[in-house]
């Protein structure tokens, strides 16, 4: 036998060798993963009808709350100027806006009594001589106040609604000059100039008020497209994966690396040691998911439950929505064992998956719709892994192509996978 064939046995052998070990240890792991697995599963359960319970009571105040009553928006100033007048008669009782806002004329510190006690979503100050500023071009700007807290529905749609009002009072007063401007050139007699004036308001005040008629209304939906049964059960989900990371800790924190360094002096290297046991826990995450999914699509038919993205929601449904969400618990499984490398114990673990769970939820908009925060924090939130996450979910309840957000679902897997692997090669090395 010549020296070639000799070597190439050899590596032949120490390769099939190093795949038995490899195999054997990625047995032990899954063997080590399922004894744990009932607990495991258990305080799944625990958690997601936690998650399940607050979310609906959430969801519910949002639609019986803020959805179903009108907007009270405090009016506050001298409105016994005649147009004013007339204008807040108006939208009280001739425009469309008043099937969801309400006017309501009060003095300022009555208006700040209630909005503290959260009676109104907002007031308004109008200055003095406000009609007449608008008249000479001067346009005094109105106050518009809203709560300390946290913007909800109705303080967004107040915003919304000051906004339309604002470019409307702009791109009517440049149409009305832009005629008074031509009138003045081309020599206008003042009986005509002002009678067209006052034909060109009417016409304004007329196709204000009868908008309604000159567009079609759709709902886009909350966020993302989805409403917000949908949103938030996308929302929900992602939050309890991330919660989920909280059950490896007593599996893969580790305190003692001599397990470890004992593994690689044998020939498993610290890339073999996290794939095996990634897939493991992979495989508990996966397990877990879809249990949970099949117990939900068993009772699913017995509840009363509607999401508009869903015709019909029964288990077929819901279990292939968690199969679809495969690749992102794929990542987010990557990112919890991460974390799990980077502490040495597990009371350190729980403490560090829960804060991520929390912020990263929090800024993606698990726990409040993201559309609500400032652009800034929309656009942290979107790239952050949860966010990545959300947007896979949304896609799938809406039956989208997911290729736009499996790329990056995939590039923060093999993120994750990576860091993992330089810490122990790290941890290893000492």
């Amino acid at each position: 036998m010549s020296m070639t064939e000799m070597s190439a046995g050899l590596l032949e052998g120490c390769s099939m060798e190093r795949a038995r070990k490899t195999g054997k240890y990625l047995e032990l792991q899954i063997k080590r993963v399922l004894r744990f697995f009932p607990t495991v599963l258990l305080i799944t359960l625990l958690m997601g009808v936690a998650v399940t319970l607050v979310g609906g009571q959430i969801l519910a105040e949002k639609l019986s709350g803020e959805k179903q009553k009108k907007l009270a928006i405090g009016v506050v100033g001298d409105t016994s100027d005649s147009y004013l007048g007339i204008g807040i008669y108006a939208l009280k009782q001739l425009d469309s806006s008043r099937f969801a806002m309400e006017l309501l004329e009060m003095d300022e510190a009555q208006a700040k009594r209630q909005l503290l006690a959260g009676e109104l979503n907002a007031y308004l100050v109008v200055p003095d001589g406000f009609v007449d500023s608008v008249v000479s071009g001067e346009n005094k700007s109105i106050a518009c106040y809203t709560g300390t807290g946290q913007a909800g529905l109705g303080v967004m749609a107040v915003r919304e609604f000051a906004q339309v009002v604002s470019e409307l009072v702009v791109k009517s007063q440049n149409g009305i000059y832009g005629m008074q401007s031509i009138g003045r050139e081309y020599g206008r007699e003042e009986d005509v100039y002002w009678d067209a004036t006052n034909e060109l308001n009417l016409r304004y005040i007329d196709f204000v008020l009868s908008r309604t008629d000159i567009y079609e209304l759709e709902t886009l939906g909350l966020s993302k497209g989805l409403s917000m049964q949908g949103y938030y059960v996308c929302g929900f989900v992602v939050l309890l994966l991330l919660i989920w990371g909280v059950n490896g800790c007593p599996l893969f924190v580790r305190r003692d690396m001599s397990m470890a360094n004992l593994l690689a002096a044998d020939g498993l290297g610290p890339l073999v040691q996290v794939l095996c046991e990634y897939a493991a826990y992979l495989l508990m995450m996966a397990a877990s998911l879809l249990c949970v999914a099949a117990l939900l699509g068993g009772v699913s038919e017995f509840l009363e439950l509607s999401i508009p993205e869903w015709k019909e929601i029964n288990f077929s449904v819901i279990f292939s929505f968690a199969v679809k969400l495969l690749p992102v618990t794929a990542m987010l499984t990557a990112m919890a064992l991460l974390g799990h490398e980077l502490v040495t114990d597990c009371v350190s673990g729980v403490l560090l998956q829960f804060f991520v769970a929390i912020v990263f939820g929090y800024l993606s908009g698990c726990l409040y719709p993201s559309s609500f925060f400032p652009q800034a924090v929309q656009r942290i939130g979107a790239i952050l892994p949860s966010g990545v996450a959300v947007e896979y979910g949304a896609r799938c309840m809406k039956e989208a192509s997911v290729w736009g957000a499996l790329l990056p679902t995939l590039i923060y897997l093999l993120l994750f996978l990576a860091g993992t692997w330089l810490l122990r090669r790290r941890k290893l090395q000492k």
